[in-house]
Parts: structure tokens; C-alpha cells; sequence
């Protein structure tokens, strides 16, 4: 299937509740803005003006989600235990609509938003350590989470549709995949490699007739949305390093995920609606769930057969020992994006920072004051009220004051176990 410009939605995606759904699209004009070269990119990148300056956050075009969506009933929360990485709830996000199950509303829908809207891939940085407590005479290790901070590199991907850095797929006669079944198989007619049916291999449109067809009331389509060519050590390796360099002896936690990897597109019944609503955890909490998770795994429909595959970077060749010399990159290097945010990402560690620091400005001079998060601390959004900043001042402080003892004393420095 062919990959026709999209036009470009006029409102404003802010302004829209995320449970008001529109009657229709509005669309404007398609923007004329030409993608950078690689050669731009990489100039772009490296400079010291924020992501918006130098044009990456405008690379993507905005749209207007028309469903409502709904979270991923994923279950109750495991917690960010050590060694372990934190329940990513966000990975898989639902919509279930009346209208989706028409063909045209569905296929629709895909072609115009959903391949066009990036996924957002996550650097996740925490850090923690144990203290000894004491409970009616008796001592207790307890957690205590040092920092927690969490970046989106969601707008250094090429904005949809660039032949280069996204495309689309779907499923093939050789792949095994869900093709309206709860098990996996192979296009019908195609036997141990040999392909036995003349009919050709099936578009996203031919899919999408197949699923509104289906008689099934429990049934899913997915929307596949995997981000490729990010070299997650090169950045875990610079941060923790970073992390280091404060003195922190605490254990450290660098891990990468994807938010809205996935789009399951349920069928509107009322079964499907109390499986992602309230009522299932009625079922968590009185274990009927022991009973009811077969029934639904056999009983259920999946359709997995359409992906928007979006690159960080491509691999245009192996020159050199690293084998990455020859990479091209949407917007900028792993190495570049640690460049820009490594000033911001040791004050809001040393802040003892728990958030996203998507907001904060990234070239922020390094500080030499004591509390060097008081410059900024004015520009962090979010902050209710004046004794949040200070609180978070406070910590900074404290923090700069036990760096410069073990820079003086040679003593263990701060987040060690005690």
C-alpha cells in the first residue's frame, strides 16, 4: 500500500477533552515544510538552543485524537521494586467506539491518525537506597527513592510519512500471526513454505473488512507502533557515569521503555467494557479472575496484523570496529541528546527530583552556588506552591553540601545505605 501525504489537522490537540469525540476531522492545509538533511540534523543537534528551537519538536504534525482512550488493564501495580523494571501501564492503550465497526470509520481512522501519531520511547532514570528503621523494637530496611526522572524522546523522531525513518506493514502469508483467531497461523493456503493460493496477500483495508465482518463479539484490533535503532548503552552508560560523578552511592536504575507501543481497537460489548473498566478488579480482588482469563484468552478475537514501524536511526553501513559508524539519525545521536540534557539531568538528580523533566529548559548553565537548583527552580512547571520550591531547593542544597565533604574529606558522599 502506497504512503500518501496526510493532511494536517488545525486544532489545537490541547483543547481537546480526551472524552469529547469530535463528529468529524478538520483539516488544514498541508504544511510545505521540507525535511532536514541528515547533514542539518546533526548541526541542529548539537548546538545548546532547546528541542524547540532547533526545530525537532515542530517535525511532528499535530492531530487531533477522535476516541476516547482507555487505559490498559494491566493490573494492580507491582511497584518499582530493586532490580526490577516499573510496570509499564502505558505501553498498550485501548479505544472502543461504536463507529469502529465500520470498515471505512476504521481504516479511516488508522490512515489519518493512528500511523501518524509517534509512540513516545522513555529514559527512565531512578536511583534509591536502604535505610535502617526502627518499628516497635525491632529494625527495618526500608526503600528510599532518591530520584526519579523520566525524559521522552519522542520528538527526535522524523515526523510521520518520511520514507527514510517510518514505514508501515502488514502482516505476510508466511508469518505466523493472530489473523482473527486467539492463536497464531499462517495465511490459509500457505504450507510449509510453499504458497498454495493464488489470492493475493491482504491490505489494511482488506483487514479491517475482515474484522467488522467477524461475527464475534469479543474481538481486538491491533496497531503495532515499535521504535527502532536507539542504542539504549550509549545513553545508560553516559547517565550513569554522570550520576557518578556526584558522589551518589546509592543504586542506580537506567531503563527504556515505550508508552502507546501498541493501539488495541476492542469491539464496544459489554463483556469488553467491564474487562477495561472498574469491574475487573472485582475479579483481581476475588480471584474469579483464575476462572474468567481462560474463558476470555479462548473466547477472544485478535487481529495482529498492521505495524508503523518508526527509526531513532538506520544503519547505512559497517565502517569501523563499532560497526555504528555509518548510522544516520532522525534528529540527533544518542550521544548528542546526552550533550544537551546532562547539565539538566545532574540538577534535577541532585534535587532529588521525582517527575518528568520533558518541561524543564535543557541548557541550563552548570552551577557552582551552593544550591544550585535555585536558578531553576522559577522556570519548573508544576510546582503548586512557593513551599514545594523551597522543599525542592532544600534538597539541592543538602546534596551540594555532601559532594563537597566527600570532595574534601574523601567520605562516602550522599544516597549510600545506612
Amino acid at each position: 500500500m502506497g504512503k500518501p501525504t496526510p493532511p494536517s489537522y488545525s486544532d489545537d490537540p490541547d483543547a481537546v477533552s480526551m472524552h469529547t469525540t469530535p463528529d468529524g476531522y478538520e483539516y488544514a492545509e498541508p504544511s510545505s515544510e521540507g525535511l532536514p538533511s541528515y547533514h542539518d540534523s546533526e548541526a541542529a543537534a548539537s548546538s545548546s538552543a532547546s528541542a524547540q528551537e532547533d526545530g525537532v519538536q515542530n517535525a511532528h504534525t499535530p492531530l487531533i485524537e477522535p476516541y476516547d482512550v482507555l487505559e490498559y488493564p494491566s493490573g494492580p501495580k507491582r511497584g518499582n521494586l530493586p532490580y526490577t523494571k516499573p510496570t509499564n501501564k502505558g505501553a498498550v492503550t485501548i479505544r472502543m467506539d461504536e463507529r469502529l465497526t465500520d470498515p471505512h470509520e476504521l481504516y479511516t481512522y488508522i490512515v489519518d491518525y493512528m500511523r501518524g501519531m509517534a509512540p513516545r520511547p522513555i529514559v527512565q532514570i531512578r536511583g534509591w537506597h536502604s535505610e535502617t528503621v526502627r518499628r516497635k523494637d525491632k529494625k527495618e530496611q526500608e526503600r528510599v527513592v532518591d530520584f526519579d526522572v523520566s525524559f521522552s524522546l519522542q520528538q527526535y523522531l522524523r515526523k510521520a510519512y518520511d520514507p527514510h525513518f517510518w514505514s508501515e506493514r502488514t502482516v505476510e502469508d508466511r508469518e505466523s500471526a493472530h489473523r482473527g483467531s486467539w492463536r497464531k497461523t499462517k495465511a490459509p493456503g500457505y504450507r510449509s513454505g510453499v504458497q498454495l493460493s493464488d489470492e493475493p496477500q491482504r491490505t489494511l483495508q482488506d483487514w479491517c473488512e475482515d474484522y467488522c465482518a467477524s461475527p464475534s463479539r469479543l474481538k481486538v484490533f491491533r496497531i503495532n507502533r515499535p521504535v527502532h535503532g536507539i542504542v539504549e548503552a550509549d545513553i545508560k552508560g553516559n547517565i550513569e557515569r554522570l550520576i557518578r560523578s556526584t558522589h551518589y552511592r546509592g543504586t542506580t536504575d537506567i531503563s527504556f521503555r515505550v508508552d502507546e507501543k501498541a493501539v488495541d481497537i476492542y469491539s464496544p460489548t459489554l463483556i469488553n467494557r467491564w474487562r477495561t473498566g472498574w469491574v475487573r478488579w472485582i475479579f483481581y480482588l476475588t480471584f474469579l479472575w483464575i476462572i474468567t482469563w481462560p474463558i476470555l484468552f479462548f473466547t477472544t478475537k485478535w487481529w495482529d496484523v498492521y505495524s508503523v514501524d518508526w527509526f531513532f536511526s538506520l544503519n547505512a553501513g559497517s565502517h569501523g570496529r563499532d560497526g555504528r559508524t555509518g548510522r544516520q539519525f532522525a534528529s540527533i545521536s544518542e550521544s548528542q541528546w546526552f550533550e544537551k540534557h546532562k547539565v539538566l539531568i545532574r540538577e534535577l538528580v541532585m534535587s532529588k527530583y521525582q517527575g518528568s523533566g520533558d518541561d524543564f529548559p535543557t541548557n541550563v548553565a552548570p552551577s557552582q552556588a551552593p544550591a544550585p537548583s535555585q536558578a531553576l527552580m522559577p522556570k519548573i512547571p508544576g510546582i503548586a506552591n512557593v513551599g514545594s520550591t523551597v522543599g525542592l531547593i532544600q534538597n539541592g542544597v543538602n546534596v551540594w553540601n555532601a559532594v563537597a565533604a566527600a570532595r574534601s574529606t574523601g567520605e562516602q558522599g550522599w544516597g549510600y545505605d545506612c
